[in-house]
C-alpha cells in the first residue's frame, strides 16, 4: 500500500518540531491511553474526558465507535441493539 501524500514544514532555526502519530480505525480492542502533556502545553490543548456524563468517552475505539453509530442510528439501534447498555462498556 502507497503512503498518502504529505508535506513536513521544518520550523525555524532554534525551535523544535513535534510530531504525533495519528492512526484512523484501530482495531476495535485498541485501548485510549491517557498522554500527559506538559503544563505549558496542556494550557492550550483542548480534550480529555468529556464533562457531559451521558456521553462519556470509554477506553477502548470499539466502545467509543459504538457508542456514536448507537446514537446516530436509533432506528437501528433500536431493532439491534436495543439489549445494549452504554453504561456497560
Amino acid at each position: 500500500m502507497r503512503a498518502t501524500k504529505h508535506q513536513v514544514v521544518s520550523p525555524p532555526p532554534g525551535r523544535q518540531r513535534l510530531s504525533i502519530a495519528y492512526f484512523m480505525n484501530p482495531r476495535l480492542d485498541a485501548r485510549f491511553e491517557p498522554v500527559d502533556l506538559p503544563g505549558e502545553l496542556a494550557a492550550h490543548a483542548n480534550g480529555g474526558q468529556n464533562p457531559d456524563p451521558a456521553d462519556p468517552v470509554f477506553a477502548t475505539f470499539g466502545a467509543n465507535t459504538l457508542k456514536i453509530r448507537m446514537r446516530s442510528h436509533p432506528d437501528v439501534t433500536a431493532s439491534y441493539y436495543a439489549d445494549v447498555d452504554l453504561n456497560d462498556l
